[in-house]
């Protein structure tokens, strides 16, 4: 969405009648989203500078970027009460990618105002689940050197190490490879 208003500003700013006008930034879809989803006390003049002026260029840039840091707000400062208030304001918007956000979040609403309002946090779970799998994918020997390495690293181990041998010739010199004894 963010990419579809930049390119269409960026047309209208290479009209010769906006000469006059502040040069307008050069910024990706990604960065302007980086720009959106920060702090205005966390940028930096410059980048201040380009909110600020993809703000003025753009009314539903403005209004969007309005109701992003209203959303991080409630978030921060766990307000889910306000949640039905900015799918309101969200609704009237008419930003089409927003009106499909809000679909979404009708569907399991529930969910959305716990994750606003209440304090409990499912991160220390998904970090350990993370890392038991990690550890499984090792002890499988799926997390070895050649799996990860792209295809072409790999194939210089085996080229290197086995003299073109086997794959079990490979197996054990990537082994020894592994524990740095080769």
């Amino acid at each position: 969405m963010i990419y579809r208003y930049l390119d269409a500003l960026q047309q209208q700013r290479a009209n010769p009648d906006d000469i006059a006008l502040a040069p307008f930034p050069q910024l990706t879809s990604r960065d302007a989203a980086w720009l959106f989803l920060r702090a205005p006390a966390d940028l930096k003049k410059a980048e201040q500078d380009d909110v600020t002026t993809l703000c003025q260029a753009s009314e539903t840039a403005q209004t969007l970027y309005h109701l992003v840091q209203d959303f991080l707000h409630m978030v921060h400062h766990r307000e889910g009460e306000r949640l039905d208030e900015w799918l309101e304001r969200v609704r009237a918007s008419h930003i089409p990618e927003s009106q499909r956000l809000v679909r979404s979040m009708q569907k399991d609403k529930a969910a959305v105002q716990a994750g606003l309002t209440l304090p409990y946090s499912n991160g220390i779970v998904e970090g350990k689940v993370n890392k038991l799998k990690l550890i499984k994918r090792m002890g499988y020997g799926r997390a070895g050197f050649p799996r990860l390495a792209p295809a072409g690293a790999s194939r210089l181990v085996k080229s290197s190490h086995t003299g073109g041998q086997g794959s079990a010739s490979m197996r054990y010199n990537t082994s020894n490879l592994m524990k740095g004894s080769c």
